[in-house]
C-alpha cells in the first residue's frame, strides 16, 4: 500500500466512524457552545470589550472543547482496539499520524464554526473588517491545535492518567499557537491593532514544526 493510498484510506476511517456516531462533534460542539453561552452572560455588554479580549474568549472556548473533544475521540479508539489494529497497517507510522491529525482538525473546524456562530450571536462583537484573515486565523487554528492534540493524545494512550495528562500537557504546548490564533482574530476584528504578518508567520511556524517533530518520534509513541 502506498503511502497516499494508506492516508487517504486512514482518513476515511476516521471520517466514517465519526459520520456513524459523531461522538467528537457532538461533544466538542455542545461543550463549546456551552462555555460561549456561559461566558456571554458573565461578560454582560460584551461588545464594548476589546477584541483582543473577545478574540480570547472565542479561541479558549475552542481549545477547551477540542480537548473534550480529542479524549472522546480517542477513548473510542482505545474502547473497540481500533488504535491496535491500525499498527497492523503495512504503513509508516507517520501516515498514521498525518491521517488523525487531518481528520481531527477537520472535526475541531466543524465544531469551531458552531462555536464561532454562538459567538457572534451571544457576544456580538464586530464583524470582521477582514473576512479572510479572520477564516485563515479558524482554518489555521483548527490545523494547528489538531496536529498538537493528535501527538498528545498518542502520548498519553497508554497511561492511566490519560484524562489528566492530556489537558496538562496540551494547554502549554498550545500556548505559541493560542497567542497566533487570538492575535490574528483580534487583527482581523480591528485592522487598526497592526499587520499581522509576524502573528501570521508564528502560526504557520507552528504548523510546520507539527509537520516535522510527530514524524520523528511519533513511531517511538505509537509502539511504546
Amino acid at each position: 500500500m502506498t503511502g497516499w493510498r494508506a492516508f487517504l484510506h486512514l482518513l476515511w476511517r476516521d471520517v466514517r466512524i465519526e459520520a456513524r456516531r459523531p461522538q467528537f462533534f457532538a461533544a466538542s460542539a455542545s461543550f463549546g457552545v456551552l462555555l460561549v453561552f456561559v461566558t456571554g452572560i458573565a461578560l454582560d455588554a460584551a461588545e464594548h470589550l476589546p477584541a483582543e479580549w473577545v478574540s480570547g474568549v472565542l479561541w479558549l472556548d475552542i481549545f477547551y472543547a477540542a480537548t473534550v473533544g480529542v479524549h472522546r475521540h480517542d477513548f473510542k479508539d482505545q474502547e473497540w482496539g481500533g488504535g491496535e489494529g491500525v499498527l497492523l497497517a503495512p504503513v509508516d507510522r507517520s501516515m498514521i499520524f498525518y491521517a488523525r491529525w487531518v481528520s481531527v482538525s477537520l472535526f475541531i473546524a466543524a465544531s469551531g464554526l458552531v462555536m464561532a456562530a454562538a459567538w457572534f450571536l451571544l457576544l456580538n462583537p464586530p464583524p470582521p473588517a477582514q473576512p479572510g484573515l479572520f477564516a485563515f486565523a479558524l482554518g489555521a487554528g483548527a490545523l494547528g491545535l489538531g496536529g498538537v492534540a493528535t501527538f498528545v493524545a498518542a502520548l498519553t494512550a497508554h497511561t492511566r492518567l490519560r484524562d489528566v495528562l492530556t489537558p496538562l500537557l496540551l494547554f502549554p504546548l498550545a500556548i505559541p499557537l493560542f497567542i497566533g490564533v487570538v492575535r490574528l482574530t483580534a487583527y482581523a476584528l480591528e485592522p487598526t491593532l497592526g499587520h499581522p504578518r509576524v502573528w501570521v508567520a508564528d502560526v504557520l511556524g507552528y504548523i510546520a514544526a507539527m509537520l516535522v517533530v510527530p514524524w520523528l518520534v511519533y513511531e517511538w509513541v505509537m509502539e511504546g
